[in-house]
C-alpha cells in the first residue's frame, strides 16, 4: 500500500513526463508475450542449454509486429548441431509458441557492460538484417 492505494509490481518500466503522460519503456525482466502467450525467455534458454550442450545461448522475442512478438529467435554457440535438430528437440520440451522459429549459431554473443548477453544488440542485428 502506498498512500492507502494498492500497487502491484508488474515488471514494466515506464516514465511519467512533465505533462503526466506515462511512456512505456519495456520490461525490467525477460518475460515477453509471444502470440498472446506470456513467455519467460529464461525458460527457453534453459532448454536450449540442454539441447545444444552449450551454456552460451540466448532467446529473444522476434519478429515484432505492432509491438507484439510473432515468434522466438534463438542464438547459440554450439558447433555440430543443426537448427532442425534444435527445433525438433525443443518441440519435445516446450509448447509450440515457445519453439524458436529461427535459430542462429554464432561464434560468440554480444555482451553488455555487465558481461551479460546483450539481447538488445541481438534484436538490432535481426532488425538490420545482419544475420
Amino acid at each position: 500500500m502506498i498512500d492507502g492505494e494498492r500497487w502491484y509490481r508488474t515488471g514494466d518500466l515506464s516514465h511519467i513526463d512533465r505533462n503526466g503522460v506515462i511512456h512505456y519503456l519495456g520490461r525490467i525482466d525477460h518475460q515477453v508475450k509471444v502470440l498472446g502467450y506470456r513467455v519467460e525467455l529464461g525458460e527457453i534458454e534453459s532448454h536450449l542449454r540442454e539441447v545444444t550442450g552449450c551454456n552460451i545461448v540466448a532467446a529473444v522475442a522476434w519478429p515484432l509486429v505492432d509491438s507484439s512478438a510473432t515468434g522466438v529467435t534463438a542464438f547459440h554457440c554450439a558447433l555440430g548441431i543443426t537448427r532442425e535438430v534444435i527445433r525438433e528437440e525443443m518441440k519435445k520440451r516446450v509448447p509450440d509458441y515457445m519453439v524458436p522459429v529461427r535459430v542462429y549459431c554464432l561464434d560468440d554473443l554480444p555482451l553488455g557492460s555487465t558481461g551479460k548477453t546483450d539481447r538488445n544488440a541481438l534484436v538490432r542485428m535481426l532488425d538490420e538484417g545482419k544475420l
